[in-house]
């Protein structure tokens, strides 16, 4: 089981190495967790695992794969901690206030 979930993610990340024009996918700590959903659910299918790991890491979270945050960080700025200052000021201010926000 963990051997797979290791070899299904090594592999994700790998063919993702030299992705022309996406940009390289990088390792974050959640990407396991991504990961062993999709495992779980298909064990014993794992090329299918890779293709849909490998899909979801290349669309939806390719931001939060990048070498490093910094878009990631830039649209919490510009865009969440705005949009929740409208939304839930009270949330927004005690973020600022615990310096979790920009």
């Amino acid at each position: 089981g963990q051997t797979m979930l290791t070899k299904i993610i090594v592999s994700t990340i790998s063919n993702n190495m030299d992705n022309i024009g996406g940009g390289r996918l990088n390792y974050y700590q959640g990407f396991h967790d991504v990961a062993s959903v999709i495992f779980v659910n298909m064990p014993h299918e794992p090329e299918l695992a890779c293709s849909i790991l490998q899909r979801i890491a290349q669309s939806h979270l390719r931001d939060t794969m990048m070498e490093d945050f910094s878009y990631v960080s830039a649209l919490l700025e510009i865009v969440f901690y705005p949009l929740l200052q409208v939304i839930d000021l009270k949330l927004h201010d005690y973020l600022i206030l615990r310096e979790l926000g920009p």
